[in-house]
């Protein structure tokens, strides 16, 4: 196939991707840069080759833009821009960056663009995120450190609460982070790729894992529940958001049933903000609202597992329904997000009423026609206290993992699970399907003396 018939097949699927036809577009994308690739004679320029493949990368950047994928889109328009530097490109890579928290990142290549009159897109979100192209700057030199975060750990393991000044600017952050977000956040990795449940105010615990697991490659999801009945949400909940503003696409948070105004108020969350900031408690606390508000309802990892705090909603859900729903709100009034933060399974078929009186109890054929209409592999959750932090469900298509060990007085080991496991001798993965494994790993609890230590490369 020469440059032309490939630039044929490229008009084809631009008219598929007009039609709405998007998995057919994209397919025949994909398949012309193949093609395009083998006329590629190493060490030699061809500019025409060039620009055809800097167009088909494009094009392949904005399929996966317009199914908010942005890791995808973002490895396919920073491809495009290597074959041919433009405007066009830059500001679809600048618009992703700032979905995906990558602040520093975007203001490197906006800097780069020649007409910034052309980005109406990048000035309406950075108006959604509260930010605009001056408070950048802004954002960045206030931006939380490594190094100053690990100095609050050593502050908090004194016996110090985080200093109020401090506190409200990371929280100012991540709201920014959380607001260029979609409802369902995807991650695509070929590293391991860590899921941890309900944490629950237990930050030494959390902090001592990390301490052990924490390497340059892997990926996080933490999967809701920070704060309420443990002694430290706060700290919990501020150090996952400061590892989330400073490794954007190595950090991920959704939102559990307990970030949420009224629960807050019941257990503990709204008692503990009064008593360590007794003077700026409501607007504290406000701001702390103000991050559950914007955080993510789901994550879907190699667009195989999908990850949620409680479970699935009472009625056939395709993920493009959950992206369309209003997530910030302090009421769960919303029937879709109530099944995706209450819902429980059970050994059932269909659906019962929830002793909660919010979501449902599902069942395994629920289960199977979420996984089958979205194609996906599995269906990772959290909310319940399980035997050891871990438990399947529905033929092992559904999982709970738990991640607060000891909670409440038990002897239960908190559990994460590793997606994507690095082989080694003695370890039982467990195979979904040819694509989708895992491995479960328990642990107990930490010193309340513990101190961030994470080394980064």
């Amino acid at each position: 196939m020469d440059i032309r018939q490939i630039e044929l097949r490229r008009q084809q699927a631009n008219i598929l991707f007009k039609e709405q036809r998007i998995g057919e577009a994209l397919d025949i994308y994909q398949k012309s840069l193949a093609e395009a690739m083998k006329c590629v004679v190493p060490g030699t320029r061809n500019y025409p080759l060039e620009e055809q493949l800097s167009l088909l990368t494009y094009n392949i950047c904005i399929v996966y833009y317009r199914q908010k994928n942005f890791p995808k889109s973002l490895v396919f328009g920073l491809e495009s821009l290597k074959y041919l530097e433009n405007d066009k490109t830059r500001n679809k890579i600048c618009a992703v960056y700032l979905r995906l928290g990558m602040i520093r990142e975007y203001k490197e290549v906006y800097e780069r663009i020649m007409d910034k009159s052309s980005s109406p897109e990048i000035s309406s979100l950075l108006s959604r995120m509260k930010l605009d192209k001056q408070t950048v700057e802004k954002y960045l030199e206030r931006c939380i450190t490594l190094k100053r975060l690990q100095e609050l750990s050593k502050e908090i393991s004194e016996g110090k609460v985080i200093p109020t000044d401090i506190l409200e600017s990371i929280l100012e952050q991540g709201e920014s982070v959380f607001l260029g977000c979609e409802n369902v956040v995807y991650v695509e990795s070929d590293k391991e790729v860590l899921v941890f449940g309900d944490t629950h105010g237990q930050y030494f615990d959390i902090v001592g894992i990390l301490n052990k697991v924490f390497d340059g490659d892997r990926v996080f999801i933490f999967n809701g529940d920070y704060v309420d009945r443990g002694a430290h949400s706060v700290e919990n909940f501020v150090l996952l958001l400061s590892l989330k503003i400073l490794f954007p696409k190595r950090f991920y948070l959704t939102r559990g049933n307990h970030e949420l105004l009224d629960i807050n108020k019941v257990y503990g969350f709204y008692d503990e903000v009064r008593r360590k900031y007794p003077f700026s408690s409501s607007s504290i606390y406000q701001k702390f609202q103000n991050v559950f508000k914007a955080l993510p309802i789901s994550v879907i990892v190699n667009e195989k597992v999908f990850i949620t705090h409680g479970g699935l909603p009472g009625v056939p859900t395709r993920v493009e329904d959950l992206q369309k729903a209003y997530r910030m709100t302090d009421s769960h009034a919303d029937e879709l997000l109530k099944g995706f933060l209450w819902s429980d399974p059970e050994e059932i078929e269909g659906i019962e009423e929830s002793k909660r009186r919010a979501g449902v109890v599902f069942g395994a054929d629920v289960t199977e026609r979420f996984l089958e209409m979205n194609r996906l592999d599995l269906l990772i959750r959290s909310h319940q206290a399980v035997e050891n932090g871990y438990k399947a469900h529905h033929g092992g298509r559904l999982v709970t993992v738990f991640s607060a060990p000891y909670y409440e007085g038990s002897e239960e080991l908190g559990s994460y699970l590793i997606l994507n496991p690095s082989e080694r001798e003695g370890d039982q993965t467990i195979s979904v399907s040819g694509f989708t494994r895992y491995r479960v790993e328990r642990f107990g609890r930490s010193s309340h003396k513990e101190v961030l230590k994470l080394l980064c490369d």
